[in-house]
Formats: structure tokens, C-alpha cells, sequence
């Protein structure tokens, strides 16, 4: 489902650049980030290394939670989980910060994200 989304709002990206491209609605900057950061913790990585792992919403916060279906995972595993766990809720955070997300300019979801990751 996320290498799904990941490579529409790509395909989307290019396709709205091209001349004479199709009606497809571009992705917003907020779509694109989302994309950019799930591409960079691996999600369109060869299907050798996919993790068989649940996705679980915390009902306490509404937070991502990745569970891995193995007892034994490498190190380089555990690290793709929790990058695009937090990928995840990274997106989840810009959603309630923002009145409408996907009118965030990329300036905008940058400036949150340095916000966020560096709270005093």
C-alpha cells in the first residue's frame, strides 16, 4: 500500500510537468514529502527485504505503530521500521498541526519539521 502511494504521487509529479500530460490532479508538497521520505527509509526497496509487519494505530494518541511479525530482526531492519514509522507519524503530526495539510507549500512542512525535531 505505501509503495503504492509512493509511486503514484511520483508518476503524478511527472506527469503534471509533462506537456500535454494527463488530467491527473498533481500531488500537493505535503503528498510529495510524504513520498520522498517513505522512498528514502526504503518502502521501493526490492520485495528480497520487505518485513512482514502490522500496522497498529495507538488508540491512546492515534500514533503508528510498525510490529514485525519476526521475534528476530537484523539491525538494518529495525532501522527501516522505525524510519518509516516515523515517516508515518511525521505525516500524522503535519495533518493536526496544519488546517489543511495539503495546502502546505514545501517551505512550510520544512519549517514544521525543524519545529518538531528540534523542540527546546
Amino acid at each position: 500500500m505505501l509503495k503504492h502511494f509512493v509511486t503514484t504521487a511520483f508518476l503524478r509529479e511527472k506527469d503534471s510537468h509533462r506537456k500535454g500530460g494527463s488530467v491527473a490532479i498533481p500531488p500537493s508538497d505535503f503528498e510529495l514529502h510524504l513520498a520522498q521520505r517513505l522512498k528514502d527509509a526504503g518502502v521501493l526497496g526490492v520485495q528480497d527485504s520487505t518485513i512482514p509487519c502490522r500496522v497498529v494505530r495507538l488508540r491512546t494518541n492515534g500514533l503508528f505503530y510498525l510490529r514485525a511479525n519476526q521475534k528476530a530482526l537484523s539491525y538494518e531492519q529495525k532501522i527501516k521500521l522505525l524510519t518509516i514509522e516515523s515517516a508515518l507519524n511525521t505525516a500524522l503530526f503535519a495533518e493536526r498541526y496544519f488546517l489543511d495539510a495539503n495546502m502546505a507549500s514545501e517551505l512550510d512542512l520544512l519549517c514544521f519539521l525543524n519545529k518538531r525535531l528540534f523542540l527546546p
